[in-house]
């Protein structure tokens, strides 16, 4: 009858986009619905043959792949067979898209650890540069400190205590170097450290996005 109205006016061809437009809509809202029973889908898709049985004459094919299947066992009208490969299948889908949705948790974690590493790298790295410029001064400060030192032995009679305020200093410059050197080289572990768990984490986050695409890959197969 809609057809019949549809090509009373010349607009046949509207009518194909509807039934395009709303053959996986259909399917999917009656047989994905949670609140009513298989008798009452069975008995849905008896009065909505009409709709399916446009769209075959029409050769209108759904998009989607579970829905292509659950189309042609209606198409046979097969009804129970339709709703046994949909209520066997639905739980396999609802658990791999409860299985992306935790993918893509633990992809956003992973990233955010990345970034957080990554920031921690930069931070140290900086840490580093400020404690070799402050190496570098104690190094110019000391050779300034032994220049002193050289122009005051000439007159040490008259310089003797100026000599041992130097030297003071000077061992106070040693230890200072000693402790910076250590700073340094504990620094330069923590880098190394972080750059070995920066390498697993992307390795490990190539995997992730591996056994996605497998995943996929493997669904879009059935």
């Amino acid at each position: 009858m809609a057809y019949e109205l549809f090509r009373k006016f010349n607009k046949e061809h509207l009518f194909n986009i509807i039934l395009a437009k709303y053959l996986d809509f259909n399917i999917k809202n009656i047989f994905f619905s949670q609140l009513i029973s298989n008798s009452q889908k069975k008995d849905i898709i008896h009065k909505m043959y009409w709709f399916f049985e446009q769209c075959f004459e029409k050769k209108i094919k759904p998009k989607e792949k579970l829905n292509e299947k659950l189309y042609a066992l209606i198409f046979e009208k097969k009804y129970n067979e339709a709703l046994d490969l949909y209520n066997h299948i639905y739980p396999l889908i609802s658990e791999y898209e409860e299985w992306i949705v935790k993918q893509e948790e633990g992809k956003k974690w992973l990233e955010d650890q990345l970034a957080k590493l990554e920031s921690n790298l930069i931070a140290k790295e900086n840490i580093i540069i400020d404690l070799k410029k402050y190496n570098n001064e104690l190094i110019e400060g000391n050779k300034w400190l032994e220049g002193k030192l050289s122009e005051s032995k000439e007159s040490i009679s008259s310089q003797i205590n100026v000599i041992e305020d130097m030297k003071n200093w000077i061992n106070e410059l040693e230890k200072g170097k000693g402790w910076l050197q250590t700073q340094l080289d504990n620094y330069k572990k923590e880098v190394e450290n972080l750059n070995i768990i920066i390498d697993d984490l992307k390795m490990w986050n190539q995997q992730l996005i591996e056994a996605k695409e497998s995943l996929e890959k493997e669904n879009n197969d059935k």
